[in-house]
């Protein structure tokens, strides 16, 4: 079962005259964040959120700036363009309209840091789409037909777990892999809101016990758990495009593309994924072949594989197109939840190591030490408590409202900001 297929990345850069004082702003920010050691807030706000100014640049970048949509990079060298521009990943699947954020994205810019827009380039194009229920036997990449010239195969405890085609970097990169697995590395756990609605299966844990029937422990005491049931495997199929092929993009000699701007890109974003994953033609025989830039196919009596037919859901896949997933946009504020968990995870292992090197032996005990030295602390470098958590606030560039603690594994909910604009600010 397909999921969906999505825009997953957009980068994007505008070149042009800077408007008057932007550098200058630009610049007394940066002399401030680098006195502070980390991010400072900028003039400028998206969406009522403040944009955060790094204290380091990017590249030959020489400023990155920062907020809950997207980060950007200015510079004022001619030979780069002014801004190059990476839309957050969460952002897309908010607005679930890659155009639309697009759109916002780019309006902003042009209205507060440009005095003209000459030209407006992608740069890279992820396209992407997640599967449910793939099978072992799709996992051969003996049956995959490719125009990369080399693949690699990535398994983990006798289980392949991801395929790779072409180098990074190139103009087509294609990736494969269970997106379960890395979305919980990497803490991308609101990933699961797109598959729970069509039945996915989030697995069951349990605890793990001795011979009498006791739970075993961690070495920070909490109870050891093991998978009862795994989660269902998401392999999610990956494009990684870069400008070099949406200049020469073609179907069976038709241009769509020769160009890299980013509206015309996203307007032909259904046929990049047809050309990709394929679709079918007749050939000289009056037959019909499946053909694309790749494709899984079903093995069959033809010494030629590329006249092997894709699975069913593939060719469904490939003509169905693109369509755009949507998250709540409550999703970055889950994420929020998912890094408070980690961190809540984090203090307890240091307070528990510092209740033992003090004999504390209770959690009230323990908490109330904690909460009176680290007073003690911040009066010694004369600041407050206060004080510091603004000073966080302002370094993760994030934190703009309270958050509804959870209760229990429930994510609270705060209502989404929808304003279109931004508003300078002093």
């Amino acid at each position: 079962m397909v999921a969906h297929c999505s825009v997953d990345t957009l980068y994007f850069s505008q070149d042009g005259e800077l408007l008057n004082g932007v550098l200058g702003a630009l610049r007394t920010c940066r002399d401030a964040a680098e006195k502070a050691g980390a991010p400072v807030e900028s003039p400028w706000l998206f969406e009522e959120f403040p944009v955060m100014l790094r204290h380091h640049g990017w590249f030959s970048y020489g400023y990155w700036l920062s907020c809950e949509a997207f980060d950007f990079m200015v510079t004022g060298q001619e030979t780069l363009p002014a801004v190059f521009v990476q839309i957050r990943q969460a952002y897309l699947y908010e607005m679930a309209d890659a155009m639309a954020a697009y759109r916002k994205v780019s309006s902003w810019l042009a209205a507060w840091f440009f005095q003209d827009v000459t030209r407006t380039v992608v740069s890279r194009l992820d396209l992407c789409a997640d599967v449910l229920g793939w099978s072992d036997a799709d996992l051969d990449p003996r049956r995959f037909t490719t125009r990369a010239e080399e693949w690699h195969v990535r398994g983990k405890g006798g289980e392949t777990t991801g395929m790779e085609w072409g180098v990074r970097g190139s103009p087509v990169f294609v990736r494969l892999y269970n997106k379960v697995l890395e979305a919980a590395v990497h803490r991308k756990t609101w990933m699961e809101l797109l598959w729970l609605p069509l039945g996915w299966d989030p697995g069951e844990k349990e605890q793990v016990l001795d011979r009498d029937g006791v739970p075993k422990r961690q070495k920070d005491g909490s109870i050891k758990t093991r998978w009862k049931r795994k989660p269902e495997r998401v392999m999610r199929l990956e494009f990684e495009l870069r400008g070099e092929f949406l200049d020469r993009f073609a179907k069976e000699g038709q241009e769509y593309l020769a160009m890299k701007g980013p509206v015309d890109v996203l307007k032909n974003a259904g046929h990049i994924w047809e050309y990709l994953t394929g679709y079918w033609v007749d050939d000289s025989n009056g037959m019909q072949r499946f053909t694309g830039w790749h494709v899984l196919r079903e093995p069959s009596d033809s010494a030629n594989k590329s006249r092997w037919p894709p699975p069913a859901w593939w060719a469904e896949m490939a003509a169905n197109g693109l369509r755009q997933a949507r998250l709540d946009p409550i999703v970055r504020r889950q994420q929020d939840l998912i890094d408070a968990e980690a961190l809540l995870h984090q203090a307890a292992g240091c307070i528990a190591r510092r209740a033992a090197i003090f004999g504390d032996t209770t959690l009230v005990e323990a908490a109330q030490d904690f909460a009176r030295e680290w007073t003690r602390l911040l009066e010694e470098k004369g600041t407050t408590f206060a004080q510091v958590v603004q000073a966080k606030v302002l370094e993760s560039g994030v934190r703009r409202r309270p958050l509804e603690k959870p209760a229990g594994s429930s994510a609270g909910k705060t209502e989404a900001d929808k304003s279109e604009g931004g508003t300078q600010h002093v």
